[in-house]
């Protein structure tokens, strides 16, 4: 069996840390919350980009990643006049 050198065995503990692991975990589901939006925004076109050609996709992924970042600021902007209701009427929020 061979043995682990020392940086190895640092990093495989660092690894399997529990918090760490959760950190790793939060990080992925962002990611793929980001990409579903992303592939819901490519779909709202019914699929159809634009601009098919090589030249034009590099152009096309800015378009789509400003559109990501108008929706996401947009419903944070929401979520957050709606918590700033939330003591008015009454309900509590952690």
């Amino acid at each position: 069996m061979p043995r682990l050198s020392f940086q190895q065995g640092v990093t495989n503990r660092y690894l399997s840390a529990p918090d760490y692991r959760r950190k790793i975990t939060r990080q992925l589901d962002k990611g793929e919350s980001l990409h579903a939006l992303r592939c819901d925004l490519l779909y709202a076109h019914e699929g159809h980009d634009p601009g098919a050609a090589p030249g034009s996709q590099t152009e096309q992924g800015w378009y789509r990643t400003l559109a990501t970042n108008a929706v996401i600021a947009w419903t944070t902007e929401y979520y957050g006049l709606g918590v700033a209701q939330m003591p008015a009427r009454g309900a509590a929020h952690r």
